[in-house]
This record gives C-alpha cells, sequence and structure tokens, in this order.
C-alpha cells in the first residue's frame, strides 16, 4: 500500500489542465522563467490523480521550497483566487498571535525564502479540500493497479 502520509488538494475544477497550470505556477514561485535554462528537466512542482468520477487532486508534498526574489506569485494567486492565509506570528516576547492576509501579501514577504506548499493551503479555506492518500484510496481514487 501507498504512502498514508501523502496529502492531496482536491481541485474546484475538475481538469487536468488546471491541476498543470496550478502545478506550474508553483514551480514559477520556485524557479522563475527569468532563471530557467535547458539544464531543466520540468517546468511542473507536482503531479496531480484523476479520480474515474472525472475530480482532479494535485499532490502536494510535505516539503519547503524556495520563494525566488522575482517568482511568479501572481499566477498562482490568480489560479487558487488569492484566497486569505492565516499566520502565526511570535513576537519578541515568544507571545503568539494569528493575522489573516491574502495570499499574494503573504507571498510576497516570502521574497528569498521559502515556504511549504501543503502548510500554505492548511493555512487557508481550502483545508477543507485537503485529503490523505488513505482517504481517497477509500474514495475509490486508485485502482488496484496503481498501487
Amino acid at each position: 500500500m501507498g504512502d498514508y502520509a501523502m496529502n492531496y488538494l482536491i481541485l474546484s475544477q475538475p481538469s487536468e489542465a488546471y491541476a498543470e497550470a496550478i502545478s506550474r505556477a508553483l514551480w514559477g514561485i520556485a524557479r522563475p522563467a527569468s532563471v530557467r535554462d535547458a539544464k531543466d528537466v520540468s517546468e511542473l512542482y507536482t503531479s496531480w490523480v484523476v479520480h474515474p468520477d472525472g475530480r482532479v487532486a494535485l499532490y502536494l508534498p510535505d516539503e519547503s521550497k524556495p520563494v525566488h526574489v522575482d517568482g511568479d506569485i501572481d499566477s498562482f494567486c490568480g489560479l487558487i483566487g488569492n484566497p486569505d492565509v492565516t499566520i502565526t506570528i511570535t513576537d519578541e516576547e515568544g507571545v503568539e498571535s494569528s493575522q489573516t492576509l491574502p495570499m499574494d501579501d503573504h507571498l510576497n514577504t516570502m521574497r528569498g525564502g521559502s515556504i511549504n506548499p501543503l502548510a500554505l493551503i492548511q493555512s487557508t479555506a481550502f483545508t477543507v479540500n485537503l485529503k490523505t492518500r488513505t482517504e481517497m484510496e477509500a474514495d475509490g481514487w486508485f485502482s488496484s493497479e496503481d498501487i
């Protein structure tokens, strides 16, 4: 059986082209077209899976990715509707508070740093569309040939 810590985002638009566009836009945050070269083997960040009923889910690895200083944040945020993200801020005295802001504003503050795309989605209203591999298997996303 598969890795059950894997997480997938069920997309609002059941389209492989939409999944590819989101994957490409995520890659554009880390590696914008201005820095790509012939050695690059992909322009996609991650893969997706299609349910037999037509739904599409994007795989979101639990990993950090760079936010290039020239990363194309607008393409990604435009594709997903620039949702609000809720982040936790710790002040100098160790007191935590939450702040909600548009995703593009948050990503712009991360330029030159890194983000975890899974954690980013978990900080939005889209978290309800996140499913684990186990949940996906139970819902018929993977045939026995896929496993």
